[in-house]
C-alpha cells in the first residue's frame, strides 16, 4: 500500500472517529444540571473549602461559590470543571456577562454569560467579600 493511500486512510479514520462522536453528543460543553453538581465539582478540586452558597451562571457551564472568608468559581472545561478561588480582583463587567481574569500563569480569563438579573446578583454576592 502506497505512503498516499495509508495517509488518507489514517486522516479519514481520525476524521470520521470526531465526527461520529460529535453527532453522538459526547463533545457537548460540561453543563451544572443544579446546584447540588456546581459544588460536587468545587469541592472535588478545593476540599478545604467547603461551599456555603452557589450561584449557577445563565447558561449553567459556571457557578459562583462562597464560602467561609471568600469567593471561588468553578466552570466547565470541555467534559471535565475547573475551579479557582477568587482573588480580590473585581471581575470587568462585559456585554454578555463579566470577565475573570486570573492572577497564575496557567489560567486564561473567563468568561461567564449572565443575564442583567443574574449580573447583578453575582456583582452583590462578591463585593459581599
Amino acid at each position: 500500500m502506497s505512503l498516499e493511500i495509508l495517509l488518507a486512510l489514517v486522516i479519514g479514520g481520525i476524521a470520521g472517529i470526531a465526527a461520529l462522536l460529535h453527532f453522538l453528543g459526547l463533545t457537548a460543553p460540561h453543563r451544572f444540571t443544579d446546584e447540588a453538581t456546581a459544588v460536587a465539582a468545587w469541592e472535588r478540586e478545593v476540599p478545604e473549602l467547603p461551599a456555603t452558597k452557589v450561584s449557577l451562571s445563565t447558561d449553567a457551564h459556571a457557578a459562583l461559590i462562597a464560602f467561609d472568608g471568600g469567593h471561588g468559581i468553578v466552570w466547565s472545561f470541555g467534559d471535565d470543571t475547573v475551579a479557582r478561588i477568587l482573588g480580590a480582583n473585581q471581575p470587568e463587567v462585559t456585554q454578555t456577562g463579566l470577565r475573570f481574569t486570573f492572577p497564575d500563569f496557567g489560567s486564561s480569563n473567563l468568561d461567564v454569560q449572565l443575564d442583567e438579573k443574574t449580573r447583578a446578583a453575582w456583582l452583590k454576592l462578591l463585593e459581599a467579600q
